[in-house]
């Protein structure tokens, strides 16, 4: 559906969100007259993605949400011994674009049987294959279903495991339990709550059915999938590191956060505290929007502390982008998840722990002690090299589902 279409479709009740998708959405009819129309069946067709010939090749599609598809293949391309790892992206799968993903046109994704067959017959030649989300693949070759998808390639004798994110796969009912804070508390959006629960409720029997390995890209989603494995988030920390400034250590300190999906963030529920900083001279406060993500690493970089979600108690690559740039990350984390990342690493989350209650005074608390923000930016320039760096993902991978030897590339 088009951007206008979704947004409706969201307010609607869930029996209707379904209708809506069924009629309109990417995998109908409909959608693929709109595209014949459009002349998009009679554009070429691109290469199937390329895989090396390796003892392992891993095939990672079709998302790529925030680059982390690409970012996983390069890390196992990177860490791996023997091992080749490619990722495809389908067409509008993800709100976050980067310059260097490029997703398989719309036409040839659809419409076109040959760039389908071709595609599948790269993934059949994978050892390994990791679905993400149980979206499908290869367009209408096998009905736009996953299932068909993953059991025909099992068939073949390739391993295949799902990875699972955010919404995707997380029960708002059971984020309202772990936290007050939780974004599924709040009545203003219980169309698209129910519609979430409902798409966390029919992804868990899916998978349950599939009986395949899991991993979840943020370790929160632990507590809706225990048995999977967490595969860190990945950062090219390059470009955040040389558009980083010292923090400043006189004067007001610049806050900032970027308030994408402002309701699941908690972006109106920290405004006041901001304001209220920002009012009294105690911080400079400039929220971020409309930037393109190229921007990014420069408008974090000017920042000392930056605010990341204060809802389903996790943090995501805004808040690892930022600490990889050197910056103060504050956010509500849930016990568990700092628990659990230390019992894998060994290191402490330094993102500094607030809830909109206490924010204001947190706040005020790290813009009075400049040598403090200095320790903590220090602290998470480290932990994102260390942790979001590639290398503890490709172990997971490695040691959880691949068996491709050890990691041992510097």
């Amino acid at each position: 559906m088009g951007m206008n279409l979704a947004t409706l479709a969201s307010k609607l009740p869930p029996s209707m969100q379904r209708a809506a998708v069924s009629l309109f959405g990417q995998h109908s009819a409909l959608f693929r007259m709109r595209l014949r129309a459009k002349g998009l069946h009679k554009l070429p067709i691109p290469a199937p993605t390329l895989l090396q010939d390796e003892d392992t090749r891993v095939y990672i599609a079709p998302l790529n949400v925030a680059g982390q598809a690409r970012l996983w293949a390069s890390a196992l391309n990177t860490h791996c011994v023997d091992t080749s790892a490619a990722h495809m992206m389908a067409p509008a799968a993800t709100t976050i674009r980067l310059t260097s993903d490029r997703p398989v046109p719309l036409g040839a994704f659809h419409l076109s049987r040959e760039w389908q067959r071709n595609e599948f017959s790269v993934a059949q030649s994978a050892t390994h294959v990791l679905n993400e989300s149980l979206r499908p693949m290869f367009g209408g070759l096998y009905g736009y279903q996953a299932e068909r998808e993953i059991r025909a390639l099992r068939a073949q004798g390739v391993s295949v495991a799902v990875l699972a994110h955010g919404s995707d796969f997380r029960s708002p009912a059971l984020s309202r339990s772990r936290t007050p804070w939780s974004p599924f508390h709040n009545t203003e959006h219980q169309p698209e709550i129910a519609r979430l629960q409902q798409i966390a409720d029919s992804n868990m029997r899916r998978l349950r059915d599939l009986d395949v390995s899991v991993f979840v890209s943020t370790p929160d989603q632990l507590a809706d999938i225990p048995e999977a494995v967490w595969v860190p988030l990945v950062v090219d920390a390059t470009p955040w590191v040389d558009a980083s400034q010292p923090l400043r250590i006189e004067g007001r300190p610049r806050v900032t956060h970027v308030p994408s999906k402002g309701w699941l963030k908690g972006t109106g529920l920290i405004a006041p505290a901001m304001e209220s900083l920002a009012s009294r001279g105690v911080v400079d406060y400039h929220p971020l929007s409309g930037l393109s993500h190229d921007q990014m690493p420069a408008a974090l970089g000017s920042a000392d502390i930056v605010l990341e979600q204060f809802g389903v108690g996790s943090y995501g690559v805004t808040a690892v982008e930022a600490m990889a740039s050197g910056r103060v990350v504050v956010a509500h984390i849930l016990p568990d998840v700092r628990d659990h990342i230390r019992s894998l690493t060994g290191l402490d989350l330094p993102i500094v722990e607030a809830t909109p209650v206490t924010l204001e005074e947190t706040i005020a608390s790290l813009a009075a002690d400049p040598e403090r923000r200095l320790r903590i930016g220090a602290a998470s320039q480290e932990f994102a090299s260390a942790v979001h760096g590639g290398q503890l993902s490709a172990r997971s991978f490695s040691e959880h589902w691949l068996n491709a030897g050890p990691v041992n590339r510097p």
